[in-house]
């Protein structure tokens, strides 16, 4: 589905009606948190819009990134609830508190990130793999992350009885 007009729309299961709740340039990632909010990425903007879904209020941040390309919700180790927005030319992973919408801290990344993906809770995948001679970066330590690299596998492994 496609329009002239970018955002992000409510269908009322009820009566069908289609409300815009969200106005965007470029909507570019979207995200729902286990706080009932509802968050969206604005590459044109550059901006993180959200909507809680229960009370319709909404808020706006200008993300301190220029290529804002996915948002992911989480906790950090004490329970926190956190916002992680990834830029890809920039290089950059953000964490920003989830009720303030403060930064918390940021990482420099290596690599242009593709993406991030949940791997299991506190977890990351920043690029996930397209085919198998791609490396894997992952980030854990939710609210002060810390980077891993996981290398390709080599396309001839011994087999078992082989070596």
């Amino acid at each position: 589905m496609a329009g002239d007009n970018p955002g992000v729309y409510e269908i009322s299961s009820i009566a069908g009606t289609v409300t815009r709740s969200l106005d965007l340039v470029k909507p570019i990632s979207v995200w729902y948190g286990d706080s009932g909010i509802l968050y969206a990425a604005d590459a044109a903007t550059n901006r993180l819009l959200s909507i809680d879904l229960t009370t319709s209020s909404t808020q706006s941040l200008t993300l301190d990134t220029e290529d804002i390309i996915a948002i992911r919700t989480g906790r950090d180790n004490g329970g926190r609830r956190i916002i992680y927005a990834v830029g890809r030319r920039s290089r950059m992973l953000l964490v920003y508190d989830e009720d303030t919408l403060t930064a918390v801290s940021s990482l420099a990344l290596p690599v242009e990130p593709s993406g991030i993906e949940s791997m299991v809770a506190g977890a990351y995948v920043l690029n996930p793999q397209r085919s198998a001679g791609d490396p894997l970066w992952v980030v854990a330590n939710p609210g002060t992350p810390t980077l891993y690299f996981v290398p390709a596998v080599l396309q001839n492994l011994p087999t078992e009885g082989t070596r």
